[in-house]
């Protein structure tokens, strides 16, 4: 079966023949159900019928998660992309950097090794599929990453993320799914955390606070806002303490006790807004902002007979999994250990991207620096 392409670019001089050329990254559209692909790439324009040999490859699908954000407003904000390919064994040595047609070698992360990076614009219709071919690639398991740049950028700075492990080339090229996603700090503000957490446990079966971590800062005055914080059944007059970074609410809640176990709802209003007048907006796939609402139930234990923490008010009243911090309950830790590339944010008990994580584009907003040392934004 004949196909018609472009000749390949000539290998660069004193190249490694096992290596070849820099692997062409290609953006891939289906066309009807002939099977005919159009790709786009760094090699040039190549048009064939479906059922011709391919070489190893894999195609990148990015998918948005629908209760994050939707499709839609990933392309609002995204008009770059930056695809860093990378492997645990190291691509490419120290030494080996070079630039080919649009894709580079070079080093994108905090270790020695040198990864392939390649940008590719993106259009407002939809989001890209993504072909990456074999070339010199060796055949290891990838990490790829995928990061979203606005269309002018501020430097170090991106808006949205996604990460595969453990990818494989192969022929026919597999199809594997990305998740991408607008980062917090982008997003409207939602509730990331309440605690005690959901199926924890009441000490005197009773809830003193209750400890809201929030994605964005908060203001302070919004969620003191009669009704925009409301729980049931009744917990006695309720009071909102705010940590000064605006991420950690303390709601008093004097009279939230039960008999044996303790249920009870809480809602948080989409009136509550973040410092820039964004409203909560917690379910991004349904229109309009939405407020948070959620159920709990707890088990009942006795009290320690020491305090294990502080008190930060009458009866020990930091909730479990929290601490009391200057006169406020904050959470102690991560409920699960953090994947690779995330660290630990303990003022909201959140794991959140590490900045340190990419030398090319830092997760840090404008204001903020990266802690060397912690990995979170400062």
């Amino acid at each position: 079966m004949s196909r018609r392409r472009r000749d390949p670019p000539a290998r660069e001089p004193g190249q490694d023949a096992a290596r070849g050329t820099a692997p062409a990254l290609r953006r891939a559209l289906a066309l009807g159900a002939a099977g005919l692909a159009l790709a786009l790439g760094a090699a040039g324009l190549a048009l064939g019928a479906a059922g011709c040999a391919e070489p190893p490859a894999l195609d990148l699908m990015l998918v948005p998660d629908p209760n994050v954000n939707t499709t839609e407003q990933l392309l609002a904000h995204v008009q770059q992309a930056v695809l860093v390919v990378d492997a645990e064994e190291g691509l490419y040595a120290p030494g080996e950097e070079r630039s080919q047609g649009g894709v580079q070698v070079k080093n994108a992360d905090v270790d020695a090794a040198l990864e392939l990076v390649f940008t590719l614009s993106i259009e407002r219709e939809r989001l890209p599929i993504i072909r990456i071919e074999q070339g010199g690639l060796p055949d290891v398991s990838l990490t790829i990453r995928v990061l979203g740049l606005q269309a002018s950028p501020a430097p170090g700075s991106f808006v949205a993320r996604g990460e595969l492990m453990g990818a494989r080339l192969a022929a026919p090229p597999p199809m594997m799914t990305v998740p991408f996603n607008l980062r917090p700090e982008v997003r409207p503000p939602r509730v990331e955390r309440v605690l005690p957490d959901d199926g924890g446990v009441a000490l005197r079966c009773a809830v003193p606070s209750l400890v809201i971590s929030f994605s964005r800062p908060i203001d302070e005055a919004s969620l003191r806002a009669p009704g925009a914080v409301a729980i049931t059944p009744d917990p006695g007059p309720i009071s909102v303490a705010m940590d000064p970074s605006g991420l950690v609410a303390n709601v008093a809640t004097p009279r939230l006790v039960g008999v044996g176990g303790l249920a009870y709802r809480v809602a948080i209003a989409s009136a509550v807004r973040d410092l820039a007048g964004q409203p909560l907006d917690q379910v991004a796939a349904e229109a309009g902002a939405q407020g948070y609402l959620g159920d709990f139930s707890l088990s009942c234990e006795p009290p320690p007979t020491e305090p294990t923490e502080p008190p930060c008010a009458p009866d020990y009243a930091c909730p479990l999994g929290a601490a009391c911090v200057g006169g406020v309950c904050l959470p102690r830790d991560c409920p699960v250990p953090c994947p690779g590339g995330r660290v630990c944010d303990r003022l909201r008990a959140l794991c959140v991207d590490d900045c340190r994580a990419d030398a090319l584009f830092s997760p840090c907003a404008p204001e903020r620096r990266c802690d060397t040392t912690s990995g979170l934004c400062r």
